[in-house]
């Protein structure tokens, strides 16, 4: 599966809504899982979130992962090590899945960078193994479709993120 963003811009705004309503209902299928996916509105410099839906994936959930090693690694030092250990383990996780989505929400406003002006968009993140299925379901919408490369714009992201700290560095 590659990961991509969906962006799909609707020359009607009820259409996005219905879109939306449609991938929420099945954000999963043999050929794509949506794990984020959000209607959006630019005006000028604004980006306006109407609304949207979030799945979570398989590796996400670190902080309950965390919880039970802290847990485990507790029980061998007693009950209250046990707690200390749990509560550390939880809030390490609970720091790594916080870090994952703010990565994918500053893809999907990287992405919403050059929506045209006073049009709505469903922007989706995406993981599919080809774009028919996607595409199929948006058909029957007035709407245009692109697709970006999440890997490849998060790259060039984590490569101004780093230019932009030597600078300040220099």
């Amino acid at each position: 599966m590659t990961r991509k963003i969906v962006i799909s811009q609707f020359e009607t705004e009820s259409e996005a809504y219905q879109a939306l309503s449609q991938f929420r209902r099945s954000p999963l299928s043999e050929d794509y899982s949506i794990r984020r996916a959000a209607i959006v509105r630019k005006s000028g410099d604004t980006l306006n979130i109407a609304d949207g839906f979030s799945i979570a994936d398989r590796s996400a959930g670190h902080m309950w992962t965390g919880w039970m090693i802290g847990l485990i690694a507790g029980m061998f030092f007693g009950f209250g090590i046990m707690l200390i250990c749990g509560m550390a383990g939880s809030l390490i996780g609970m720091h790594m899945d916080t870090q994952k989505l703010k990565k994918e929400s500053r893809l999907l406003q990287a992405a919403a960078a050059d929506l045209a002006d006073d049009r709505t968009a469903v922007l989706m993140l995406v993981n599919e193994v080809n774009e028919e299925a996607v595409n199929d379901r948006l058909a029957r919408f007035d709407t245009d479709i692109r697709r970006i490369n999440a890997d490849e714009l998060q790259a060039e992201l984590e490569q101004s993120e780093k230019q932009k700290k030597q600078q300040t560095a220099a």
